[in-house]
């Protein structure tokens, strides 16, 4: 176990910037909030929408990306933010950087499909919502190997090496909630537990790890550090893994459930 410690507090220094900024985004702080965590104090980050809700961020090419309720937000230094709402009524669930262009999935109000977009360019720019449709509702994105993958309810997962064609696969049958790419591999987290490890992405390469669940009922986020993978999910559970394939409850009851 204090190994398992060790290497949850080595994943937390190695991403602090980044995980600290999720935990600001999972809090609501670009609307306005105000708080303290693991003794960082927090400026109040305001989209004079105390009610906006956020759902994912990243960094990449000098940029922070934030999606949300209808709009994103971008910001070179993560004080200072720009708003776009050119993507109305498409709700940002995750965003994803290649080092060339921004893919980010969202969905539709009140609808199960979804809404798969690329930037131009480097810069996150998405204009108009017309993008790539799809039929199943997607709740992450990630690069890695050449390519860009998707996935989301029911085991809906898609791929594309370029953002723009998007080849539809199903992985079990639950939904996955979010993935990551890390150690040569995609590592996708979902409901009951459910943990799926691909060395590419493509159809028939995916193996589901810890099958029963052990210690947790639903996985909301997974992430990397560059030597350990962290996922957490409901009821506050935390767990980890060196390699993706094999995983260690670390905490219970922190409380928060999409901290990463």
């Amino acid at each position: 176990m204090e190994e398992i410690i060790r290497r949850f507090e080595r994943f937390r220094d190695a991403v602090k910037l980044g995980l600290l900024t999720v935990l600001a985004v999972a809090a609501g702080l670009l609307g306005g909030a105000s708080t303290t965590h693991a003794s960082v104090s927090w400026d109040n980050v305001q989209t004079n929408d105390s009610s906006i809700q956020t759902y994912s961020a990243k960094y990449g090419g000098g940029y922070w990306v934030v999606g949300g309720e209808s709009s994103y937000w971008v910001s070179l230094n993560g004080t200072n933010w720009n708003e776009y709402n050119s993507i109305s009524n498409l709700s940002v669930k995750s965003v994803a950087y290649n080092g060339t262009i921004w893919v980010i999935v969202g969905q539709p109000h009140y609808t199960g499909a979804s809404t798969i977009m690329r930037s131009a360019t480097s810069a996150p720019s998405f204009g108009n919502p017309s993008g790539t449709q799809v039929t199943d509702g997607l709740c992450g994105v990630a690069y890695g190997n050449g390519k860009f993958v998707a996935v989301g309810y029911q085991g809906a997962v898609y791929t594309s090496s370029t953002g723009d064609n998007w080849a539809k696969q199903t992985v079990g049958t639950t939904t996955l909630m979010s993935i990551v790419y890390g150690d040569g591999k995609f590592v996708a987290v979902g409901y009951d537990g459910s943990i799926w490890t691909s060395a590419d992405g493509s159809s028939g390469s995916w193996t589901e790890r810890d099958p029963d669940g052990h210690y947790w009922s639903g996985l909301n986020a997974v992430a990397y550090s560059g030597d350990s993978f962290i996922a957490v999910g409901t009821g506050g559970i935390v767990i980890s893994s060196p390699d993706g394939i094999t995983w260690t409850l670390v905490q219970y009851g922190l409380g928060g459930t999409y901290i990463v």
